[in-house]
């Protein structure tokens, strides 16, 4: 019995500790957001995108929705900017896509199934202009293989989901990949 309850007890600690460095880093992520406002063109906007991302992500597994949501929100504001500024960077589109699958899963969890939808197909629509018309060449069809068939996971496609990550599997046999494939 002491040896489970010492592995619980370290468990638990873990867990605050994981909590204390993730509190620590949202911090960190706004000051770099303030830093880069006002220079949101080209590279420091993706990055600045990235950091929304990255930002919200972290308050989510903080279980801070509402701001999660809220970094998911201005950064979806900023890549649609940089998409339209872009048009030919299917990395704009691509990071478009990432944060409208983040929006659709906090519509889910706030019970709004028409609007999680609406951000899914949105996502999938840009994610497949990356896929079967690059225009930039900057997202490896691998790459944007595996999250076309991530999103059509998100919408109950399993079988075409299965059928890009069995692709994406043969195209980059890596372990990275076949945990990909076992997840599906």
């Amino acid at each position: 019995m002491n040896k489970l309850q010492r592995q619980l007890d370290d468990a638990l600690i873990a867990r605050e500790v994981r909590r204390d460095v993730v509190a620590g880093l949202i911090p960190q992520f706004e000051r770099r957001i303030e830093q880069g406002k006002g220079d949101e063109s080209g590279l420091t906007g993706r990055g600045l995108v990235g950091t929304y991302l990255k930002a919200g992500d972290l308050c989510g597994a903080q279980g801070q929705r509402r701001e999660a949501a809220d970094f998911y929100r201005q950064g979806d504001a900023l890549a649609e900017k940089l998409q339209q500024a872009h048009p030919d960077s299917d990395k704009a589109a691509g990071n478009r896509a990432a944060l409208l699958i983040r929006l659709a899963r906090v519509a889910a969890v706030e019970k709004k199934p028409a609007e999680a939808l609406r951000l899914r197909q949105q996502a999938l629509e840009l994610q497949q202009q990356v896929l079967g018309s690059p225009k930039s060449g900057e997202v490896p069809p691998v790459e944007a293989k595996a999250s076309v068939a991530g999103t059509l996971e998100e919408l109950g496609d399993h079988a075409r989901a299965l059928k890009l990550r069995e692709e994406v599997v043969q195209a980059r046999p890596t372990s990275a990949a076949k945990a990909d494939l076992a997840t599906a």
